[in-house]
């Protein structure tokens, strides 16, 4: 469950690195590369929070 989210403060700082690039590279193709990032990191981020309350959930019942 530890290296859950370890994995989770990963893709968060890959987020991050993302919007960072997306606000300094001013490319059409890095730009839109660094909002996907940052998107999918979000996403990903979501996914793992809401998989811990299912799990909670589910521990209870």
């Amino acid at each position: 469950m530890v290296r859950r989210w370890v994995v989770g403060g990963i893709v968060g700082v890959i987020g991050i690195v993302g919007l960072a690039m997306a606000a300094t590279i001013h490319q059409t193709g890095f730009y839109t590369l660094g909002l996907a990032m940052a998107g999918a990191a979000i996403v990903y981020i979501f996914a793992l929070i809401k998989r811990s309350f299912d799990e909670a959930e589910g521990g209870r019942g």
